[in-house]
């Protein structure tokens, strides 16, 4: 499916539940819906043209589908949420040089259960991890960028094996 590039906002449940197996979100996209992808158990390659200027991925956005890898465009300042919760094929998260990515949301990467890579830039401007980001999904490793300054407690629960390596002189864990 390739949007309309008329479209700025994708709305809230917008494709929830529907049988769509990929979908080429277009530049002028500023926003994902809450719930917008939800339970798209088909759906398991989400694109974005080159320039894209989303700024959100909102709550539960692509939650319980079959995405595989995905690439955070730069432009992107915060993932809500439960934004990727219960994607269990999901391998590989990238973040795009230059990532202005400021926030992870609560239970982003919730049960993940194959996400073994979260690819981050040492120059995103990566501040805050919520918590549970990242419970019980298996990295094997995560890099904590230099402007990560907080990082809520039980993020990183229930992942086996971790190693974690950061840049920063100071973090606060809550």
């Amino acid at each position: 499916l390739l949007m309309n590039y008329k479209i700025i906002p994708i709305g809230p449940h917008s494709f929830c539940n529907s049988s769509i197996e990929t979908i080429i979100i277009p530049e002028n996209v500023k926003r994902i819906g809450k719930y917008c992808f939800s339970c798209c158990k088909k759906l398991n390659k989400v694109l974005f043209t080159d320039n894209s200027k989303l700024n959100i991925i909102e709550k539960n956005a692509f939650a319980f589908t079959s995405i595989e890898f995905i690439v955070i465009p730069a432009s992107v300042k915060i993932i809500d949420d439960n934004a990727f919760s219960s994607c269990k094929q999901l391998k590989i998260v990238e973040l795009m040089l230059n990532s202005q990515l400021q926030r992870i949301g609560k239970s982003c990467f919730y049960d993940c259960s194959k996400l073994k890579e979260i690819q981050i830039p040492n120059n995103s401007e990566l501040e805050i991890i919520d918590e549970y980001a990242f419970y019980r999904s298996p990295l094997d490793y995560f890099y904590i960028p230099p402007k990560v300054s907080i990082i809520k407690s039980f993020t990183f629960e229930r992942c086996k094996t971790i190693e974690i390596s950061k840049n920063s002189d100071y973090i606060k864990i809550e």
